[in-house]
This record gives C-alpha cells, structure tokens and sequence, in this order.
C-alpha cells in the first residue's frame, strides 16, 4: 500500500498541471546553490583564466569620449575597433594576446553588400589598418570586422583545408595549431533567424560562430548532429567553444581533448586524426554558482570608482564568515554594498586606466568575453545569487564550471529513466514508510497509556526521531545526487512537502491534538488552544456526518419506562 501511495503520489506530482513541481525545484536548485556557493572553487583555476570586459551604461553615455564610437548601438566598425583593442591592450606580440576572445553580440548583416565589388571599394580603406575611424569606413565596417577576425585567428593559413570546416571543433583546432587567436562571435536563436545570412555564412569561415542562446536551467553543450541550418556551423555553445579553445592550447591537461591537442596540423589537414568533440562533454550543464569574487577585484574596481568594493572576502573565509554567507545567501539578504561577480570582470571604457601590468593580468593569456552588462537591457537572465545578470556572466560561469570540474561538470537530468528520478522516487518511498511506522508507533503509545492518549512528551520524542531520520535520508539522497552521479539536486523539496502532506492527512487528529496540547500552557496558551479548538471543531464538517452515520448504523436501544402505579384502597385521602 505504501509503495502504491508512492508511486500514485510521485506520478501527480511528475503532471506538473500548475507548475508547482517546476516551482518546487527550482527552489530546491536555489537553497542547495546559495549553501554551496560560498565553498565553490577553492582551486581558482577558473578565476585565474576567465576575464569578462562589460559594456555598460557609462559606455553608452562616454561613446564617443572614451570609445570613439558615434552612435549606439556599435556599428561594425566599433566593434572592429573593440577586437584590436582587447587583442592588443596587454601588448604587441602574440605571446601578450589572449588566449581566446568571444564577443557576446549576434550579428545579422543582412542588408550588407558583401559582394567583391563592395570589398575592391573599401580595400583602400582597410588597408589603413585598425581603427578605421574615417568617415568612409563607416560603410566598410563589415569588411573591417571580417578583416580583424581573419587577423586574429589567421585564417588565411587554413580557410583553404577542407578538414578545418567539418565542424566548429576542428576549426578552433586550426587556429590554434597555427598559432592564431580564436575570436569568436554570436549568433540569434533558430527560432529568431531560421536562415543563415551571407555575413554569417563568410563569419563561419574565418572562426566559430557560437549559439548564444540557453534554457534557464540547462547550458547547452555540442551535439552531434549539428546545425541543419548551414554545414558550415554546428551547436557549440561559447561556453563550450572557449573550452576547447583552453584545452587545444599547448600545455593545456585536457584529458578528453589529448588526442587532438597532440595533432600536428598536417594530421588535423589529412584527417588523421579526426577533430570529433568529446562524449563526456554531450549532456547539457547544470551550471554550480561560487560566491567568492576573484582575487583582486576589489582593486580592479578602484581603479575606475573608489567607492566600489567586493563586500565578501576574495581569498578564503574564515568559519565565521563562512556561516555568516550561508545565512544571508539563504535568507537571500544582500549587504549594503552590492557583492563582485565570481569572475574577473571590468569595464571597457575603463581599460585606458589601468596600468601596463593590470592590464597584462586581465588579458594575457586569458579567456575573454565581451558583452553588455546594462541596469535596464533584455540580455538579463536570473541566477541564484544575484537576480538578474547578465549573459555574458552567464556564460563566465558555466565556463568555470567546466574548467574546474573538467568531464565530470554537472549535468542536467534527463526526462526519464534518470539516476536522480530513481533518487527522488526511492526517496518518496522511503519517507512514506517512515510516516506509516510513525502513525504505528504513535498508535501502539495510545494503546499504552491508561488515558487512551500517549503522553505529550512522548508523542514529542516520536515526531523529533521521525523529523530527524526524514532530514538524514534528504541529505544523503541529495549528496548522492550531486557528488556521486554528478547531477543537478533532485527536487528534495517537492518530495519532503508531498510525504509531509500525505502523513498529516492520515494522522491529522492526533497530531493536531498534540500541538494544542503543546500550546496549552499558561494563560495565554491555554486561551490560544481552547479558540483553536473550536475553530477545528468549526471547520470539521465531516464531523457532524461522521457522527449522524454512526447513529444510524447503530441505533441506541429504547430506554424501558415504568407504568405508574394504580393507588391503593386503603390509601384514604388526607383530612383538611
């Protein structure tokens, strides 16, 4: 029976009809994020690599003091001049330049003319070279961008091999093994542009044009099948592509990634060795958040406005500051002074303050991502942490995940047959059968009590051993879940709040009993739990049903009448 009330109640709960299982474990996802957070990321290996250059409000009101850019938004031109910048700003020479770059912008360029006479008419123009800030270059902004992507990622050393574009794996194995930097850019949704454009079509064949786009809960990670839109781009994510990117690099321990980092590029023309991405890295992530700002953040951030400093220490935390983030990140209560992201980040139009070496550390060697990060914009997505962030954080963090957890990141479960969905499900199970041995226990110490009512005290200790064992077997299951199959928290919550649900109903008079007996002392209390009382006695209903039926399966039997006694002859009346 108990195993039947399981699974009938595991199989509503799975109908989501008013998303309250959704809400539920999202929930769940939220409580375990904000306990964790604080302990994310101890190695810093992620830090030490990822760099995030925001494009904010101060950008769109300084364009063209601190940007040289005219008009919002950028036109490719500006951003031509934003890739040379980044790709320069530590230093001249290819040992200064960044690892990699994404820019976390989607470009359409349909009403581009990319055709070669477009391209003979601006050559003289671009052959001025970066920044391209005449007013001719305005209109040979396209082919100033496709100019600095193909200076970057030296794409005229192996656009012509047909093996660098069979996927978007083995063009960033190109760039590399040829010594280029892979800077890569956004494009829309399927749903949004159905079709690829001409100016995506020539941006795939100079470097890797990512899918910016993700569910709520799960960041993508490549496919096997690919994009059916064009041949010439597949579904990697920038998350993924800048990872690979990291792994391709020399010197870089990449288990996966060994075989086709160790290539030559004549293995990699040949086919040789293939360039096929992983299967340990096919299942959409889960992405972990950490709490702990990089280290020297709060420095980066006075070199632009003294005011604003990283409220939570950026290297370790002492035990009471450890408990002290875990409260508030539970409680969802913020300090006065808004917390540093987890990942190094700075503005743009900043870059010009920093000194030589500040520089060098931000950019060199680094994997870079450039996107906006405005208070009012539409690329804002929710996080558990800090509400509302940008994507570009977005995808910094699910690029840390990746780096410090490698092949085993956490991934997002799947529908059905899932390892977490058979946790969850035992769970259940296993917490039903509790109750059901509790409402047993609870009844053998009413049996047991002369007053037909187990003592208050005792009752208590029942319900303190059955909520103890309940939390033991939640932690567990849950740490099973995370740290054995790597996945993300089942939806412990939904779980506990449907056994909870189920044994107050079937107990729902004694337990309400008890409580008023616990609140029944003293005045104040003995008041409080006569008025619930009659509230209960109000609200129960069934109670004046249940009472009438009993009555009438059962009828009391007629109470037997005496017939009066007839007076006696003798009896004579009493004299006045």
């Amino acid at each position: 029976m108990s195993l039947l009330t399981a699974l009938s109640a595991f199989a509503i709960s799975k109908l989501d009809l008013f998303s309250l299982d959704s809400a539920s474990d999202a929930v769940s996802d939220a409580v375990i994020q904000r306990i964790m957070a604080p302990a994310y990321g101890h190695s810093g290996r992620g830090q030490a690599l990822v760099s995030v250059i925001t494009i904010d409000d101060t950008n769109v009101a300084n364009l063209h003091k601190d940007m040289e850019v005219q008009d919002w938004p950028p036109s490719y031109t500006d951003y031509a001049n934003i890739i040379a910048r980044i790709r320069d700003a530590a230093g001249d020479g290819e040992a200064n330049r960044p690892r990699a770059i994404f820019l976390d912008f989607t470009f359409f360029g349909d009403l581009r003319d990319l055709s070669q006479e477009s391209q003979s008419a601006c050559s003289a123009v671009l052959a001025e070279g970066a920044p391209y800030r005449s007013e001719q270059a305005a209109e040979c902004g396209h082919w100033a961008l496709l100019q600095e992507i193909e200076i970057s990622t030296q794409a005229d050393k192996w656009r012509h091999l047909p093996a660098c574009h069979a996927s978007d794996f083995a063009k960033l194995a190109c760039i590399v093994k040829t010594g280029g930097t892979p800077v890569m850019v956004g494009r829309p949704a399927k749903d949004m542009s159905p079709m690829t454009t001409e100016l995506q079509a020539k941006l795939a064949e100079r470097t890797v044009v990512a899918d910016v786009t993700f569910d709520k809960g799960a960041y993508p990670m490549p496919t096997l099948e690919g994009d059916l839109r064009s041949p010439q781009l597949s579904d990697l994510s920038p998350a993924a592509a800048l990872y690979a990117a990291y792994c391709l690099a020399p010197a870089s321990a990449c288990e996966p990634f060994n075989a086709v980092a160790g290539a030559s590029p004549l293995d990699l023309e040949t086919g040789a060795t293939p360039a096929t991405w992983p299967q340990d890295f096919s299942r959409p992530l889960s992405i972990v958040w950490g709490a702990r700002p990089a280290p020297g953040q709060s420095h980066l951030n006075t070199r632009y406005n003294n005011r604003f400093t990283c409220t939570v220490p950026e290297i370790g935390l002492p035990i009471l500051g450890y408990v002290d983030r875990i409260v508030r990140s539970v409680l969802n209560i913020d300090p006065s002074q808004p917390d540093c992201y987890y990942s190094r980040s700075y503005p743009y139009h900043a870059l010009n303050l920093l000194t030589p070496e500040q520089a060098k550390d931000l950019l060199k060697d680094r994997l870079v991502i450039i996107g906006p990060n405005f208070t009012r914009g539409s690329d804002l997505h929710d996080s558990p942490l800090k509400g509302a962030v940008p994507g570009a954080f977005i995808h910094a963090m699910a690029l840390d995940n990746l780096i410090e957890y490698g092949k085993h990141y956490r991934k997002v479960a799947v529908p059905v047959l899932d390892g977490g969905k058979i946790l969850e499900t035992g769970l259940l199970f296993c917490l039903l059968v509790l109750g059901h041995w509790g409402a047993l226990r609870r009844h053998h110490l009413d049996e047991a009590s002369p007053e037909g009512e187990a003592p208050l005290a005792a009752a208590l200790r029942l319900y303190g051993v059955l909520l103890g064992i309940s939390l033991l077997l939640i932690i567990t299951v849950v740490a099973i879940g995370i740290w054995g199959l790597r996945e993300e928290p089942i939806n412990w919550l939904g779980v506990g709040a449907t056994a909870l649900t189920l044994g107050l109903l079937q107990r729902q008079q004694p337990v309400g009993e008890d409580m008023l007996r616990l609140l029944d002392r003293g005045p104040f209390g003995s008041h409080l739990a006569s008025d619930l009382r009659r509230l209960r006695a109000w609200f129960d209903i069934e109670s004046g049903v249940r009472a009438a039926r009993a009555e009438a399966a059962c009828p009391s039997p007629p109470i037997p009448t005496t017939p009066p006694i007839p007076p006696s002859p003798q009896a004579k009346e009493p004299t006045q």
